[in-house]
């Protein structure tokens, strides 16, 4: 004989259960734990708030948003609840009802330190640069040794142009976390806005050293490098990052690379990477107006002026030569050559 009583589950076993099994990556039967856990008892909404964060790992947002909305309908001051389901509306890039979420968690409570940040990257992310750095800003006096909120708002700076507002901040998170390849690439690649290319290259190197697999962190040293005149190695630099990332492949990669090849009489290799890079970007000035000036350099005139008529097809300032030095930001050995190419058509 059977006593049934003795086959439920009680609500603390089921909690518990349901932990073990998202914590050993059984989402649905953790879901299916919470689902009876407020079954037996509507007032449970610990069990709904984690469903709700389960959905959001699977990425079933609007589940999410339901969950944490009941949450709400039972506790209407639940200002991580009101947080979360921010993200859940941030993650289905719904930002007017994500940002109002944040809000008010906020006015819930005005200490809860996670809604200022994330308020503040989704303000990042729309380009609200003074925003964000506000809200950065109030999330450090609640939490200020935090390094990442420093590095976050050394970045805000960073894409809002204030470079050399950025590098204190970067500075601050190095600080507190000296182990972060983020933190000095970002420093790095203010330093490099600001010509400070020394500097910005010993960022960089620590960068690396930090996370050996780093294109990125390659590119900006590339550049950094090739602005100090040290042309091999910045060659190097940007092999090593087409070698990191092949399936990414960036045209001004090939290129910047393409114009260091040109620079030191590499027309050869300097041509296969101009070619390269208007195979990614068809019909770019950029690098249709490299393998022109590459094709003349090397002897290759009628081609040269060939490519260069179609340049000029689509734009007649191409005639002008002096439209085109500016055009294009090349070294000076690449600029006399296509002054004397453009002279020619």
């Amino acid at each position: 004989m059977t006593n049934e009583a003795n086959n439920k589950f009680t609500t603390q076993e089921l909690m518990i259960r349901a932990a073990e099994q998202a914590h050993e990556g059984d989402m649905q039967g953790a879901i299916e734990s919470y689902t009876e856990i407020y079954a037996q008892n509507h007032e449970q909404y610990d069990a709904l708030y984690n469903r709700g964060l389960l959905h959001i790992e699977q990425g079933d947002f609007d589940a999410a948003i339901t969950d944490f909305t009941s949450v709400l309908e039972i506790q209407p001051q639940h200002v991580i609840a009101y947080n979360t389901r921010g993200v859940a509306y941030s993650r289905k890039n719904d930002v007017e009802k994500a940002l109002s979420d944040y809000t008010h968690a906020i006015e819930i409570d005005s200490k809860y330190v996670y809604p200022y940040v994330n308020r503040a990257n989704l303000q990042l992310e729309q380009g609200n640069y003074p925003a964000a750095h506000q809200d950065y800003s109030t999330a450090l006096e609640l939490s200020p040794n935090n390094a990442a909120l420093y590095y976050k708002r050394g970045f805000c700076a960073f894409e809002a142009g204030n470079y050399a507002g950025a590098v204190p901040d970067f500075d601050a998170a190095i600080q507190r976390n000296p182990n972060d390849a983020d933190f000095y690439y970002g420093r790095g690649s203010a330093l490099i806005e600001l010509g400070q290319m020394d500097q910005a290259i010993d960022d960089l190197d620590q960068a690396i050293k930090l996370r050996p697999v780093f294109p990125l962190a390659y590119f900006k040293r590339a550049y950094a490098r090739s602005e100090q005149g040290d042309w091999q190695a910045a060659i190097a630099d940007y092999t090593t990052t087409v070698e990191q990332s092949p399936e990414q492949r960036d045209a001004i990669i090939y290129s910047n690379r393409g114009e260091l090849y040109f620079i030191v009489g590499d027309y050869h290799e300097a041509l296969k990477d101009f070619e390269m890079a208007n195979l990614l970007t068809p019909g770019d000035p950029l690098a249709l107006a490299g393998c022109a000036v590459t094709c003349y350099a090397s002897g290759q005139v009628d081609n040269a002026r060939i490519l260069w008529e179609t340049l000029v097809t689509h734009d007649e300032r191409y005639r002008d030569a002096e439209y085109v030095t500016k055009q294009f930001n090349w070294h000076q050995r690449l600029q006399d050559v296509v002054v004397k190419l453009v002279q020619t058509v």
